[in-house]
């Protein structure tokens, strides 16, 4: 193909990618609607991701497992927190009404799309939590970088997570690994290994109001991946979070890297905040 950037007017997804050799990176972005047919297949995932590198699948939906078995499950795998994205104070984006269908949708907006020789740029936002008292926003920005190391292979991802409110909100942003990666915490950050060897590093920071950004921790709790119908397996989810009143920015950045690779997460910080403050 000849494009490497996508986006999907009729789903409301964004592909973006840094070739098509068999290790370029992928990202699939969430900005579609909730769902067709009265969102009877619907999940509430609104901005969650998807990231490939390296011919590894780092961060991937944990699918669906099951319809009527176990309507716990079923509720889980559908809810907001087996997605790629932010949760605010616990709940989900949609309200379930029954297996199959829903009470309350939220409606998710693209913003933009935008491509340079070093950066690609998705957008949107949703206003699922807007339904709480007082309400609260959640948009996302979604970069794809090239790496400036001349040693480096592929690209890295950084993400932007807004959350806008007047009043105290907890948002928790939350990150489901494969079955077939580990991960560890050295203090300034997770170090994610897959069988192969290879390895990917995620730091979170919170944008201070200064500019300064402080590192928050990742923690790491267990969870499931189904990757087809009535088949599971226990996988990793990371997750990091914030107690906090009025609008917060959080800053992610997930890089494929060596087994040992020191890399300069500072520098890779003040990139992205000048992204941020470049795109505003």
């Amino acid at each position: 193909p000849d494009s490497r950037v996508h986006y999907f007017e009729s789903s409301g997804n964004a592909v973006l990618r840094d070739g098509w050799h068999p290790d370029a990176a992928y990202v699939f972005f969430d900005c579609g609607v909730h769902g067709a047919v009265n969102y009877v297949h619907a999940h509430a995932d609104a901005l969650s991701i998807e990231f490939s590198s390296d011919g590894v699948a780092w961060i991937v939906d944990p699918g669906t497992y099951t319809y009527t078995k176990d309507p716990e499950l079923r509720d889980y795998f559908r809810s907001t927190a087996a997605h790629n994205t932010v949760v605010i104070n616990g709940l989900s984006q949609a309200v379930t009404a029954g297996p199959f269908s829903w009470s309350h949708v939220p409606e998710t907006t693209f913003r933009r799309l935008h491509m340079t020789d070093g950066e690609t740029i998705a957008e949107g936002e949703h206003n699922g939590y807007e339904r709480l008292v007082p309400p609260v926003r959640h948009s996302r920005a979604c970069h794809l970088l090239k790496r400036a190391e001349e040693s480096a292979t592929t690209s890295y991802v950084m993400l932007r997570d807004a959350i806008w409110t007047v009043g105290a909100a907890h948002a928790q942003l939350r990150f489901h690994l494969p079955p077939d990666c580990r991960a560890s915490n050295d203090g300034r950050c997770v170090r994610v290994s897959h069988v192969s060897g290879k390895e990917l590093t995620i730091a979170t920071w919170k944008l201070e109001a200064d500019g300064t950004l402080s590192p928050l921790p990742i923690q790491r709790e267990m969870g499931w991946v189904s990757a087809c119908y009535g088949q599971r397996e226990s996988a990793v989810i990371l997750t990091a979070e914030i107690d906090a009143v009025g609008n917060q920015t959080l800053i992610t950045v997930l890089v494929p890297s060596r087994p040992g690779e020191d890399l300069d997460l500072e520098a890779l910080s003040k990139q992205e905040s000048q992204c941020i403050g470049a795109n505003r």
